[in-house]
């Protein structure tokens, strides 16, 4: 009789020791699903630097003032999990602002001009997760360089706005090509909630969550070209990111 209840005593003890987030989330990596792919949702206010070679204010700010908000989603194909991964990454962005037409006196029209820009960036991506894998600690940095394009329109009451100059039109709409570089750092969402967690990887096949921000700097100024308008900014973007 004795012997039964130093059996329950115990497993009682083992029922009522608290459960530490690092505890659960060992046992969640041996049922997680492969994991080789990730996905960010991203924004945050940019500026085109197409004013940085006027003196304040510039054209840009003359006619739209301060831009709308900018949002980018990002899909990271990983090629590598070991120390960190290492992966392909593709992103499009969006920023659209307008304003009212400004006359040649300078006030403001009834038409509005608008400001479009739609930014496509491929790069590599290295997270440095081996402190999150192996001691659970829930700070993810990452980095990123790559390559950019963006296409970019500006549009009238009647559509794309152009104009004679010279004899000749000049379109309001082309693209631009440039780099970018970034550096950013993820809170692990699994280390708050392990249970939400698995379950979220058993119902999607999403293993981690994270909050993130990250400073960006992009170059959209077809590779230092005279020719072309600057797009680029240095941005401070935050997002929510899953890796799956």
């Amino acid at each position: 009789m004795n012997g039964y209840r130093v059996a329950l005593l115990l497993v009682a003890s083992v029922l009522l020791v608290p459960v530490v987030p690092g505890a659960a989330l060992a046992q969640q990596d041996r049922f997680s699903s492969p994991i080789n792919s990730a996905f960010e949702l991203k924004l945050g206010r940019y500026v085109p630097s197409i004013d940085a070679e006027f003196e304040s204010p510039g054209p840009f700010e003359t006619t739209f003032g301060s831009p709308g908000l900018y949002i980018e989603g990002e899909y990271n194909r990983q090629f590598y999990r070991g120390f960190g991964s290492l992966a392909v990454g593709m992103n499009v962005g969006y920023l659209g602002t307008s304003a009212g037409s400004l006359t040649e006196d300078g006030e403001r029209a009834a038409d509005r001009t608008r400001f479009t820009m739609l930014p496509l960036r491929l790069g590599v991506v290295y997270r440095f997760d081996v402190l999150q894998n192996q001691f659970n600690v829930p700070l993810v940095p990452s980095f990123k360089l790559g390559l950019d394009y963006a296409f970019w329109w500006v549009g009238d009451g009647d559509g794309t706005a152009s104009s004679d100059e010279d004899g000749g039109v000049r379109r309001g709409r082309g693209g631009t090509a440039g780099y970018h570089a970034s550096i950013g750092l993820h809170l692990w969402l699994n280390w708050f909630a392990p249970g939400m967690a698995r379950t979220f990887d058993v119902n999607t096949g999403v293993n981690n969550s994270y909050l993130f921000v990250e400073y960006l700097v992009s170059r959209l100024d077809d590779f230092g070209s005279s020719s072309s308008w600057d797009l680029g900014d240095n941005a401070l973007l935050f997002g929510i990111s899953f890796e799956f």
